[in-house]
C-alpha cells in the first residue's frame, strides 16, 4: 500500500509544475523537496488531536500573565461561583464567561501552545 501511495504521489507531482522548498541542509547543501511532497508528508503524519474543552492553571498563567498561584486562585474562584467541587474542571467557555475574554481568542492561543 505504501509503495502504491508513493507511486501515486509521484504521478500527481509530475502533473503539477514543481515548486521546491528547502527543508534543511545536509553536507553543506540545501535539501530541496517539492511543496506537493512536503504537503503530502505533513498530512500523512499529522496527528488528529481534538481541541481541548477544559482550561488548566498553566493556560491561565500564559493568557493573563499571572503567577501560578494567582492562576490557581482564579480557577478556584470560578469553581466557587459555579458551585463546583475542587476536583471538577473549568471549561474554556466558563472561564471566558467569567473573565470577559473572547472564547475564539482563548482557543486560538491554547491551540498554539499545544
Amino acid at each position: 500500500m505504501r509503495q502504491f501511495m508513493s507511486m501515486a504521489t509521484q504521478r500527481l507531482e509530475r502533473s503539477f509544475s514543481p515548486v521546491y522548498t528547502c527543508i534543511g541542509i545536509a553536507k553543506n547543501r540545501p535539501v530541496l523537496v517539492s511543496l506537493f511532497t512536503r504537503l503530502v508528508y505533513q498530512m500523512s503524519f499529522k496527528p488528529n488531536i481534538p481541541q481541548r474543552i477544559v482550561i488548566l492553571s498553566k493556560d491561565v498563567e500564559n493568557l493573563t500573565g499571572r503567577s501560578k498561584r494567582a492562576a490557581q486562585s482564579l480557577l478556584q474562584l470560578i469553581r466557587k461561583k459555579l458551585g463546583k467541587e475542587k476536583y471538577h474542571y473549568i471549561t474554556i467557555a466558563e472561564f471566558c464567561e467569567h473573565t470577559g475574554i473572547k472564547e475564539e481568542q482563548v482557543r486560538e492561543a491554547i491551540s498554539r501552545w499545544g
